[in-house]
């Protein structure tokens, strides 16, 4: 999570895969994109931005 936010922070983009079990003991892998939204003048981060996507399974 660290390496992912220090990316996010100073390159503008990050992107994360993570398998994680559900409550049923069945593993679920998602993909995680994020880019960094900047203030125009200074460029510092004001908000990051993120989606995600559940991957097939297999």
């Amino acid at each position: 999570m660290e390496e992912a936010r220090n990316r996010l922070r100073d390159e503008g983009y990050a992107t994360m895969t993570i398998e994680i079990t559900h409550r049923d003991g069945s593993k679920r892998w998602f993909e995680i994109a994020s880019r960094a939204i900047r203030e125009t003048y200074t460029g510092a981060v004001i908000e990051p931005s993120a989606s995600h996507e559940t991957l097939p399974q297999g």
